[in-house]
């Protein structure tokens, strides 16, 4: 099915869905900026308070138990949306379901960890290789390319990685809801293949959803920059305010589009739509079949 046609489908669901996702992703902001408080920023304290190897790794591991928490929280929202691509009831409450089914769904937010470990030590063990054979490259790259070009680098190296391992199970909750029983690697095989086998179709699809508010948020976000570069008067400070309200709005609308999308897309691939068309009008090859067949007047063959 193309994406045009997906999207025909998909509009009654982002419809009915559109206020129930757009306030759950701000439940999900408010949780997981508590768990960060908690688990990252107790691990940033500790390493800044004392430098030894237990404390260090203590605060990684305190670091490892936040990502995983965030994950879990993940996995029921992405329970909730599944549910809601279903048109099956939901409430805010499943948004802890993978608490709930904790041996369910924690080898799949364990592996979503790990490959975020996995992500931040390749980055940050390139940086530092990187600086440590060249240590005047970031001032370099800063003199050409600005004060933020090293950042902007640690950006586009990060997504590629993500890209490459985090991206692959972007279905793996999905199929962890619907294979309790089946092990989180052979899913994650399974994801990769689904995933890659339609990528662009999915990505398509995917920024298709956000339509019109992901374009009118990448508007007002132009707006909002060009009122930062400019002087700070009190009518550009309000028409800043106004414009940065818009850009919030239409950027978690497009994000709540987006988000409940993925479910959808996933839906398609596990159950695609097959048309079966029959023929009441008899070709010219079958009825030349019937008329030179023997039996046909003579079931019995006698």
């Amino acid at each position: 099915m193309k994406n045009k046609e997906l999207i025909v489908k998909f509009a009654p669901v982002a419809r009915k869905n559109l206020n129930k996702t757009f306030f759950t992703l701000f439940i999900i902001v408010i949780l997981e900026s508590l768990c960060s408080a908690l688990f990252v920023g107790t691990s940033l304290l500790l390493n800044s308070m004392q430098d030894s190897f237990a404390v260090t790794f203590f605060s990684y591991a305190l670091m490892f138990c936040g990502v995983f928490f965030w994950f879990l929280i993940l996995s029921g929202f992405a329970t909730m949306l599944l549910r809601m691509a279903r048109d099956e009831f939901v409430t805010i409450g499943f948004l802890f379901y993978g608490f709930r089914r904790f041996k369910q769904f924690a080898p799949a937010a364990f592996l979503y960890t790990l490959l975020t470990g996995i992500s931040a030590a390749v980055v940050a063990g390139t940086m530092y290789f990187i600086t440590k054979s060249n240590p005047d490259f970031i001032v370099n790259l800063q003199s050409k390319f600005g004060e933020n070009a090293f950042l902007y680098l640690l950006i586009v190296f990060s997504f590629i990685l993500v890209f490459l391992l985090i991206f692959p199970q972007v279905f793996l909750f999905f199929l962890k809801y619907d294979n309790p029983s089946r092990s989180v690697f052979s899913l994650a095989f399974l994801s990769s293949k689904l995933l890659f086998k339609n990528i662009f179709k999915f990505i398509g699809f995917v920024f298709m959803a956000g339509g019109r508010n992901l374009i009118l948020a990448a508007f007002y976000f132009g707006i909002t920059l060009s009122f930062s570069a400019a002087q700070k008067g009190g009518v550009i400070q309000f028409f800043s305010l106004i414009f940065d309200f818009l850009y919030f709005i239409n950027f978690y609308k497009a994000l709540s589009l987006m988000s409940l999308a993925v479910p959808f897309f996933y839906e398609n691939l596990r159950q695609p739509a097959v048309e079966i068309v029959v023929s009441l009008k008899k070709n010219d090859d079958e009825i030349l079949l019937e008329n030179n067949n023997p039996d046909k007047n003579n079931p019995d063959g006698q």
